[in-house]
């Protein structure tokens, strides 16, 4: 997937939505992630069931 459809996606996506699956996989997401450092730690698939597409 490449940075614009990543982006694409993250707009229809919370950021609280990106965190509980990070702590649904037991991921370490650092001091201050943002939805990108988020949505890169997580696999494409996941991304896009929680965009909904």
């Amino acid at each position: 997937m490449d940075e614009k459809e990543m982006e694409a996606l993250l707009k229809s996506v919370k950021a609280s939505s990106l965190k509980a699956e990070i702590k649904k996989r037991n991921l370490k997401p650092g001091r201050c992630p943002t939805k990108m450092d988020l949505a890169r730690m997580l696999p494409e698939e996941a991304l896009r069931e929680l965009a909904g597409k």
